[in-house]
This record gives structure tokens, sequence and C-alpha cells, in this order.
């Protein structure tokens, strides 16, 4: 693919056309092409309902309700989070009854053309008299980011209609003249049947513990906190291996955050502190958020490389291990969560006194906000990722009425 990515994908039929076709093949083609052209690049649902829904269609994927209608609203569904998710159609095979799409599906406009990035997708369609009536795909994730996708979305079943070839159906394209593959070829639906087994599998799951103001001092970070809430940060502690120090304020449903900054007092340290805080520099802000799980090795185990290594902590009665990279710098511009492993039976979000303040929303502002969501194994609706320029936001309600950090 050339020129503006950001333009409608057009299928280029004529270019992707073969001479050997005959004409009920051309036809059966052009069918298709404008089927998926409307309804998967330029994502026109009232055209392909109007135009194509109605009569007998079998929907072969088990992930995608039946009919032609459920099609449409399973690609309405999926371009409300991926709005310029679309297609690439590489060539076109037409056999009898069966026309096939070799296609290249990206979910963003800026990896259109990126052959890293996306899905390898072939559709098989079958149809009767210029109707289609029958689809099968198989998808190959590209990339990291739409491997996971496949991982985290998969295991609903959306019909039951059979997801192999139905031999009894006496449906077969001709294929003794090597055009397509050969007699009974199979197309395997690999996003429906492949997705509901691998859902299958537990993956250790994450929830927000807690978040981190920091700030040049101390002082600054608890006095930014404080005027903008109304309320009184309680006294915390040192933390002697990274040379920092803290105070706290409980946050209600299990959640608290810290203010943190270097202990002017703590000695020089050989390696580098937690949060890239040796880098910190300017007004007090929220620097780093932080999930816990019972199982922190499994955890980090799942996720792209980054996160760090666990380190031991402990302050008080307080013993905790934590995931912390070597360079101090978390992935994302520190938007990447900290990871940490509670090693006590109570924790600081269960046994800190209530303060009146309760979070009702966390944002993380990031380019590859995205990729965030699709690899962090975390579900708390108040945690919203949005793209943009690298930065976190915590709407908080307080005994003064909603306040924010930032």
């Amino acid at each position: 693919m050339s020129g503006n990515r950001n333009a409608t994908p057009q299928i280029p039929f004529d270019q992707l056309k073969q001479d050997h076709w005959s004409d009920q093949e051309t036809k059966n083609a052009a069918v298709v092409v404008d089927f998926f052209q409307r309804l998967m690049n330029e994502h026109d649902f009232d055209y392909t309902l109007k135009t194509y829904a109605g009569g007998s269609y079998i929907q072969h994927n088990r992930a995608i309700p039946a009919e032609i209608s459920g099609l449409v609203g399973y690609v309405k569904t999926l371009t409300k989070r991926f709005p310029d998710y679309s297609f690439d159609v590489k060539r076109i095979i037409a056999s009898g009854d069966f026309v096939v799409l070799h296609s290249h599906a990206t979910l963003k406009a800026a990896h259109r053309g990126n052959e890293k990035k996306g899905f390898i997708v072939t559709d098989t369609f079958r149809l009767e008299d210029g109707h289609l009536r029958e689809h099968w795909d198989a998808l190959q994730a590209i990339d990291f980011s739409t491997r996971l996708l496949m991982l985290l979305t998969g295991g609903t079943i959306g019909n039951n209609n059979p997801t192999f070839w139905r031999q009894s159906s006496g449906h077969c394209p001709d294929l003794s003249n090597g055009r397509l593959l050969r007699q009974g070829h199979i197309a395997v639906v690999f996003a429906g049947a492949m997705r509901n087994l691998i859902a299958r599998i537990r993956r250790p799951r994450m929830q927000f513990d807690h978040f981190a103001i920091a700030g040049e001092s101390l002082e600054v970070a608890v006095a930014y906190v404080e005027d903008a809430l109304g309320v009184a940060l309680l006294p915390g502690g040192k933390h002697d291996h990274f040379g920092t120090h803290n105070q706290l304020l409980g946050l209600a449903d299990g959640l608290y955050l810290e203010a943190i900054a270097i202990d002017p007092d703590a000695p020089p340290l050989a390696y580098p502190r937690w949060f890239d805080l040796d880098r910190f520099a300017g007004a007090p802000r929220i620097g780093n958020w932080i999930c816990r799980s019972d199982d922190l090795t499994a955890v980090l185990a799942k996720l792209p490389k980054g996160a760090g290594s666990p380190v031991s902590l402990s302050r008080g009665d307080l013993a905790w291990r934590m995931a912390v990279p070597a360079d101090g710098i978390l992935p994302c511009d520190g938007c990447f969560p900290a990871l940490i492993q509670w090693d006590v039976p109570q924790i600081p979000g269960d046994i800190l006194p209530a303060s009146g303040c309760r979070l009702t929303r966390f944002e993380i502002a990031h380019p590859e906000a995205q990729w965030l969501t699709e690899v962090l194994p975390i579900k708390d609706e108040r945690v919203i990722f949005t793209e943009g320029p690298p930065e976190m936001r915590a709407t908080i309600e307080t005994p003064h009425g909603l306040r924010v950090l930032q």
C-alpha cells in the first residue's frame, strides 16, 4: 500500500482480477469485493445491510454472530474500538462458486502498509446465483500486540454453525485445474476455534494498588496533594534500599496514594532509584501507578520485557516485592505500572484510616495507549487508557467535591 495511509483503503479489483476467470467467476469476485470494501474498509453498515442482508448466509467463524446482520454488528462493535480497522487485499482467487481474498488487515491507519503489523487473513466465500451464502476465514497475527489481542479477546461463541467444511452439503470448489489449492480444501477458522481454546488459559491478574505523586522534595509533593484535595496526608516512612521517603492517604476500596521523593538524608546509591526519581525535576505530579499481584513472578513472565525484576523490600511491619527495572525507568515513559506483591496479610490500602476521599477515575494517556490496554491483565472500570502525550490524571471525590491530581 502506498500514498496517504489515512485515506480509506480501496481494493484494486481491476488489477487483481484474472483473465482466465469465467464471466460468472468475475461477477462473483466483484460481489465479494464490493461487500468487503463497503463493510471492512468504508464501514458503511447501512449499505451492507440493505444490499446483502437477507437470505441464507452461513458464518463458519464461531466467534461472529450468524447471518450478515450478525457480521455487521460484530464489525460495528470492533470499529468503535479500532475506527481505522481495514483490509489491504493482496490477491483474489475465483473458482466456480468460491472466491478467496488474501489480505493484510490492520487496526490502525499508521500500520497500513507495514507488513510487521496487523494480521494475515484469508477469507473464503461461497456464492450461489451471485449471492453470498457461506464464509470461512483464517487469521495469522503478525506482531506481539495483535497476537496478544487474539489471546485476550477470544472465547465467545457467536453461532452454532460448524467450523469446518460440511462434506454433506455437496458444495466443493472445482479445483481440478489447480487454480486454487487441491480437492478437499478446508478453511480453518483460527479466530473462532483457536481463540475459544486459548481463552481457557488462566492468566494471573493484576489489581490497582496505589499511585505515587513525585516531587523534588517530600514537602513539595505533600503540599501539592493537600492543597488539591483539602485533606492531610499521614506519615509514611523511609525506603532505605532506594533512599526515598513518603507520606500516605487512604482512598477507600483498598486504594491509596503516596507522596514520594528522594530522602536528602539517605547515603548515595550505586544503582538507580525506583520510579525514575533520579531524573525527576519540575512541579509535583503523578509519576507512577502501582498494581499488585499474588504471583509477581507469573505476571512478569506474561508481560513484555522492561517491567523489571523483583526486589525484596521492607519498611516497619510491611514487607513486599517490587519489580524494578535495572535503570529505574518503566516502559512507556513511566505510564506502564510498577508491579508489587505484598508479603503481609494486611496491606496499606486496607488498613489506612478513611480520609473521605475516593478515586473515581484514573486516566493514563500515552501514544501507545492501545498497546497498554492489550498487554496489561487488569480489569478496573476506573482505569482508562487514552491516546495522547504521556500523562496520568486522577479524579478524586473529596469532602470538598471532585478534585483532579495530575
